[in-house]
C-alpha cells in the first residue's frame, strides 16, 4: 500500500450562470436585485420560461441575464505517507 489519503475539502464557491435573451422576451427581475431558487427571470417569445437554478443576485446586461450565486463545491486532495494535515 502507498500510504497515501485521499482529503475531501467541502467549500463554497462563486458561481455564474448566464442567459441570453432577445428583443422578443420579457425579462421579468431587475439588476442587483436578489432572486429565489425556481423564480421566473425570462419569459420567452414562445410561452417558455427561464427559472432560476439557484437563489442568488441578478446581473443585467444588454441581452443577458446573470445569475451570481453560491454553491457547495468538493476538492480532493492526495496526502502523501508521512505528511500531516493541520486544520486551523
Amino acid at each position: 500500500a502507498s500510504g497515501q489519503k485521499t482529503v475531501e475539502i467541502c467549500f463554497k464557491q462563486v458561481q455564474e450562470l448566464e442567459f441570453p435573451f432577445t428583443k422578443k422576451d420579457v425579462v421579468k427581475v431587475e439588476d442587483g436585485k436578489k432572486v429565489k431558487e425556481g423564480q421566473m427571470l425570462i419569459l420567452r417569445d414562445k410561452g417558455d420560461e427561464v427559472l432560476a437554478p439557484a437563489a442568488g443576485t441578478v446581473v443585467l446586461t444588454k441581452n443577458r441575464v446573470k445569475l451570481v450565486y453560491e454553491a457547495d463545491a468538493i476538492e480532493e486532495c492526495e496526502i502523501p505517507a508521512g505528511y500531516r494535515v493541520m486544520v486551523k
